[in-house]
């Protein structure tokens, strides 16, 4: 049994795999209304929205497969019903700043009391000690210290990623962990213990592998111009994205563009080669080319050459484009129907996803758990 403490989309990613999975998870929710996803990204502003804020798309993506258990924990009677959970649970992950959880009396050095097996996660900024444990942040404050800004643009200008990738590397990272430490309490006498996940760690580690060798190598990062060897605009004012990086492909992409006096030139295309005038000529030459045919066109003669197309993201997320058959799963919402909702990015044979149960409504369990699990009816305080 998980309980989850979390309201943003760190410990949501989390604790949304482990549901997918199997793990029962309880999402403990206060009574009053928190700035939290459903109420920050409602459907629309229109009047009938209003009425289902705790249905919000990104609610429905974060929060399926789990059960909610309303409980004022800000309360010594809710604190004391969280207590008697915690005594059953395997693992608690929250995602507060450092000391809040302690003055709700829940912070790990006291649970563990409680309960010496439980893998207790903590999801934080700048993680659970240092200089900077306590401030607050969120994905683009994290973004911004880890260097990615600089990565996303060819200029010294800072560029926004599409998506939250701190808050999406920093989930993962925790289901990761959480995973790990119950392999680890199955094959050891060590019992629980505590996970304590940085998003700045986490981007950073994940920055650093792919970008930090050759600066620390020389002392100085090499800019890459990814976007102007990368990027090609078609006859129909589409584009399409090739990177060759093997040179067979290139040779293959070099003949079926009757460009064969370019093969020789193959490392004029790999990332941080030097943005030269000769190199620039050779992507007119390719962009005269590409310029003649479709995109869908050079996608099909080019399939096999690492040439794909560059889509909106309407048409990337259309539920009926093919490319994400496999990903898209349909689910039936009390309050909305048949709803399209992400599955799990990666397959495992014999380890399929359980049966997909709609997102809780809030408190929607809290009555069947407490009585399920502590035999006891609901106090009127929860």
């Amino acid at each position: 049994m998980v309980l989850d403490f979390s309201y943003f989309y760190p410990g949501g990613y989390c604790t949304r795999f482990l549901a997918d999975y199997g793990a029962k998870v309880l999402k403990i929710q206060r009574p009053e209304d928190l700035s939290d996803i459903p109420t920050l990204w409602p459907w629309g502003d229109d009047a009938s929205s209003e009425g289902r804020r705790e249905r919000s798309g990104r609610f429905i993506q974060f929060n399926r497969n789990k059960h909610s258990l309303q409980c004022n924990y800000t309360t010594p009677e809710g604190v004391a019903l969280l207590t008697k959970l915690i005594k059953k649970a395997d693992v608690l992950v929250e995602g507060f700043r450092p000391g809040v959880m302690k003055n709700l009396g829940l912070d790990y050095s006291t649970v563990k009391n409680i309960n010496p097996d439980l893998i207790y996660c903590s999801i934080s900024g700048f993680g659970q000690n240092g200089n900077l444990s306590e401030h607050p942040a969120h994905d683009l404050n994290i973004q911004g210290m880890s260097g990615l800004f600089s990565l996303n643009s060819e200029t010294h200008e800072p560029g926004i990623s599409g998506i939250p990738i701190a808050d999406i590397i920093s989930g993962h990272q925790a289901a990761i962990a959480v995973l790990l430490a119950l392999l680890d309490r199955r094959n050891s006498n060590r019992g629980g213990q505590h996970l304590d996940i940085s998003m700045l760690d986490s981007l950073s580690w994940a920055t650093g592998l792919s970008r930090s060798d050759a600066y620390w190598a020389t002392g100085q990062y090499i800019r890459a111009h990814r976007r102007h060897i990368y990027f090609f605009q078609t006859k129909d004012r589409q584009y399409i994205c090739i990177q060759p990086l093997e040179y067979k492909f290139w040779e293959k992409l070099c003949r079926g563009l009757d460009l064969d006096e370019c093969i020789s030139q193959w490392r004029e295309i790999q990332p941080f080669s030097e943005d030269t005038e000769h190199r620039r000529r050779l992507v007119d030459r390719l962009q005269e080319r590409f310029s003649r045919q479709t995109r869908d066109y050079w996608c099909s003669k080019f399939h096999d050459c690492c040439v794909t197309p560059i889509m909106s993201f309407e048409e990337a997320f259309d539920p009926q484009n093919p490319n994400i058959a496999n990903l898209v799963e349909w689910e039936q919402d009390p309050e909305l129907g048949d709803i399209p909702v992400f599955g799990s990015p990666f397959k495992m044979r014999g380890s399929d996803t359980t049966d997909t149960q709609a997102p809780p409504l809030k408190g929607e369990h809290t009555e069947a758990i407490l009585r399920e699990l502590l035999k006891a009816d609901p106090p009127s305080s929860s």
